[in-house]
């Protein structure tokens, strides 16, 4: 993880100096709002590209311009149109003038780090979740979805819940449950019956490297969560736990990818 922080921090601590506070762009589109956002990501990548330049993810700059483009307004902070036209071939022009906020500017380099990461050097590994059902196998359903969900909404795409051909990775693990019965014992006398039920999940999952056989990482996450009944408060709860373990193997991955162990195996 220390080298994933270093290498953030490095761009961070160049972007003053390279990024320019405002850009002037153009976009150009069948829609004049069309043609607004097409200036916005122009705005972005003008910004992206002077940067990425000049560092050794040149040559894979178009995998991670895609996914940071395609959140381009989320990195201006503000702009203003310069002009709007409408060409004489019945297409949109607009210029206008995009700020980069300085906090947007740390969230972006960072997407850039970790995309990095996940595509280059990763090379947008295949991860199966497998995850024991146990005595309930709808939490543990629930458990691997949130996880698998958390994976790809990180930017590891091809994460699937189940066993599929030549996975690179592979999270096996085991979600168990206990429910904690009405809440209504917990106040007062303990006699009142509130409807709203209490339960918790554990998981413990490990994660397989399959060209080495390593495990890279093994840990164990307990959440509990209340809701008004006992199959929405087990919902809650897997949901809750799967997030975190997915959370938890996303940082681990991410540390073999910015760490020695990866380039030691490729020499």
């Amino acid at each position: 993880m220390k080298k994933y922080v270093l290498m953030t921090a490095l761009l961070l601590s160049l972007c003053g100096s390279v990024w320019a506070k405002s850009i002037d762009v153009e976009g150009v589109a069948a829609t004049a709002k069309g043609a607004e956002r097409e200036a916005l990501r122009n705005a972005v990548e003008n910004a992206v590209g002077t940067y990425v330049g000049s560092m050794t993810l040149t040559e894979k700059y178009k995998v991670i311009q895609d996914s940071i483009l395609t959140h381009s307004q989320g990195y201006v902070s503000d702009y203003q149109v310069l002009e709007r036209r409408q060409r004489r071939d019945g297409l949109w022009r607009v210029k206008l003038r995009a700020e980069i906020d300085e906090t947007a500017d740390a969230k972006l380099l960072s997407e850039l780090a970790r995309q990095g990461i996940i595509n280059i050097v990763l090379r947008n590994p295949k991860i199966d979740v497998m995850i024991n059902y146990g005595e309930n196998s709808a939490v543990g359903n629930w458990t691997a979805v949130a996880l698998a969900e958390e994976l790809v909404g990180t930017g590891f795409k091809r994460a699937a819940i189940g066993e599929r051909d030549d996975p690179d990775f592979v999270i096996r693990g085991y979600a168990k449950y206990s429910d904690g019965g009405d809440v209504g014992q917990f106040i007062g006398d303990g006699k009142k019956r509130t409807g709203t039920k209490s339960a918790r999940v554990t998981v413990a999952a490990e994660l397989h490297q399959m060209s080495t056989g390593k495990t890279i990482a093994l840990g164990s996450k307990t959440v509990s969560a209340v809701a008004a009944g006992k199959e929405y408060a087990l919902q809650k709860a897997a949901h809750r736990v799967g997030s975190e373990m997915g959370k938890y193997i996303v940082e681990q991955l991410l540390i073999l990818g910015s760490g020695p162990a990866l380039k030691e195996e490729k020499k």
